[in-house]
């Protein structure tokens, strides 16, 4: 499924990129959380004015080296 999606590696975790969204872009009295909700995301990250909406990827098992 995440073959199609960037996968972003932030202070040692790893999240699929979903979506981002710039912030003027967004109603003054949207939450975060109504973001996760709307766009079926567990995490926003934000930077420089830019929300990026992910799933972050919390247990990997290594199948092959």
């Amino acid at each position: 499924m995440s073959y199609w999606f960037e996968h972003l590696a932030i202070n040692g975790k790893r999240y699929i990129l979903k979506r981002t969204i710039k912030e003027s872009t967004l109603p003054s009295n949207v939450s975060s959380d109504d973001m996760k909700a709307y766009f079926m995301v567990n995490t926003i990250l934000k930077k420089d004015g830019i929300y990026y909406l992910c799933d972050s990827i919390d247990d990997v098992e290594i199948v092959a080296e």
